[in-house]
């Protein structure tokens, strides 16, 4: 289904019955359809609601503007639509940067956040690699930087052994709109969210792939979500072996076990 947002037609799945958990994609995987692997075995427990952010995917966004808190304020605008109070927020890569946004302005929304494979803002240090991306993209369209995003998205001995899967991730990073690909990820390196995040008190999982190097350029692969378990408060980190950055793409199971015992325990507390 649709619903609208301001100007914006946000496409919207709900699926199942139980808590209520959304899951909020990253940039890469141009849609909600990146929670494939996951949903159904969620959609198990929960009620969960699975969108498409604002001029991606089956999304519209006239305006053309990207912003993390215009993003943040679309998802309480669709818990509001569909009458939740309190969610479980599961954010993954830039979607992880958005339910932050969203934690901090509107913590009385929040029953829990599990945060995949993000940060809390990328060092200064690795900005040039980030420029130099989109650089890539604006002079040639998402297309110049398939396969160098490819590489970076997974493990090798995955990619080796699910060519399947490469050319779904293929597909789904071309379908992006280059203009908000651009758009939000020049937004993602300007976003510093350290300083506010030891104010959050909601029960925080931190979860990552064991050799997630998509974001490092050369740094230790798990430095970045060790600084998010060391800013929030309480916060737990699950690292999931034999995975990249798209943990829930390479290791579905282990992280539906992973982020279902955390729901689930916050749930009996």
């Amino acid at each position: 289904m649709h619903v609208a947002v301001g100007p914006a037609t946000l496409y919207v799945e709900q699926h199942g019955s139980g808590p209520d958990v959304a899951l909020v994609h990253g940039v890469g995987a141009s849609s909600a359809r990146v929670w494939e692997r996951v949903l159904p075995a969620l959609a198990a427990r929960y009620r969960v609601l699975a969108y498409d952010l604002r001029g991606f995917g089956r999304s519209t966004n006239p305006g053309g503007v990207q912003r993390i808190p215009q993003h943040a304020a679309d998802l309480v605008a669709l818990l509001d639509h569909f009458g939740i109070a309190r969610a479980h927020l599961v954010g993954y890569s830039t979607g992880g940067q958005i339910v932050q946004e969203l934690a901090l302005a509107h913590p009385d929304r929040v029953r829990s956040l599990a945060l995949v494979a993000t940060n809390a803002g990328l060092p200064r240090e690795m900005h040039p690699d980030y420029e130099e991306r989109l650089a890539l993209v604006e002079g040639g369209g998402m297309a110049a930087y398939v396969e160098r995003q490819l590489g970076r998205a997974f493990t090798p001995a995955f990619l080796a052994t699910h060519p399947e899967v490469a050319d779904w991730y293929r597909r789904e990073f071309q379908a992006n709109d280059p203009a908000a690909y651009v758009g939000l990820m020049r937004n993602m390196l300007r976003l510093r969210l350290h300083e506010r995040l030891p104010t959050l008190r909601c029960p925080t999982l931190v979860l990552s792939g064991e050799h997630d190097r998509s974001p490092m350029s050369g740094r230790p692969p798990l430095e970045l979500p060790r600084e998010l378990q060391r800013l929030i408060p309480g916060a737990e980190l699950v690292v999931l072996p034999d995975a990249g950055h798209y943990v829930l793409v390479e290791q579905p199971e282990a992280f539906v076990g992973a982020l279902s015992a955390f729901i689930d325990r916050v749930e009996r507390a």
